[in-house]
């Protein structure tokens, strides 16, 4: 029996697994801060005793083959505690990671729609809305704005107030965008330079107050 995971992080030098989850985004987030990994993608991980409670080698008694895509035993004299240190820091980080980003994702759904491209309709909007309020709102080129004109007919309002909503609309998006930006900005780079578990653990819990403004 086998449990499918998406990615791992495998120490460099062994090709012994450090750290496995289900986001590939935080696994090579962590590749990238973890000196000598590499990522390995959609590996499938032995299951058998695999959760053991307290076993500090429930990772690293497992090297990855790139070549044959498979898992086999490590060597004994592999398994050193340096070994064993660096895997619990990189998946603590992975655990960690898969969180912020997920949580990171669902805070920024209120700004999403859903819909294919609607990203973009709503930023060729957003630069026909500014465009027409510097031409000083000159409704004698409306020809140029076809998304003010279309939203102006739809609500039942003028030119100039339809590109009013629109620019106030972008705004407010644009400030729930920076408030989860600087989020990931200082928690990234505070996870990128954590040193241990511990650390990490802190580190998590804080994200969750200032993401949500209440204590985790």
């Amino acid at each position: 029996m086998f449990i499918l995971w998406q990615s791992a992080v495998v120490d460099r030098p062994t090709g012994a697994l450090l750290a496995a989850g289900m986001s590939p985004s935080a696994s090579e987030f962590v590749c990238k801060c973890t000196s000598d990994t590499l990522c390995a993608h959609y590996v499938q991980i032995p299951s058998p005793g695999w959760f053991e409670p307290g076993n500090s080698d429930r990772y690293i008694r497992w090297t990855w083959d790139y070549k044959l895509r498979t898992f086999s035993r490590t060597r004994p004299d592999h398994m050193t505690d340096s070994l064993r240190s660096r895997s619990n820091l990189a998946q603590a980080k992975v655990d960690a990671m898969t969180s912020i980003i997920s949580n990171l994702t669902q805070v920024r759904h209120k700004v999403g729609t859903g819909v294919l491209l609607q990203e973009t309709v709503y930023a060729v909007k957003r630069a026909q809305a500014k465009a027409f309020k510097d031409s000083e709102y000159d409704e004698t080129c409306a020809g140029e704005f076809s998304y003010i004109v279309q939203y102006a007919d739809f609500a039942k309002i003028g030119m100039r107030q339809a590109a009013d909503d629109i620019l106030l609309k972008a705004k407010v998006g644009d400030d729930s965008l920076i408030k989860t930006e600087l989020l990931r900005l200082r928690y990234f780079n505070k996870m990128r330079d954590a040193r241990n578990a511990e650390e990490v653990a802190e580190i998590l819990k804080k994200f969750y107050t200032d993401c949500y403004g209440v204590s985790v």
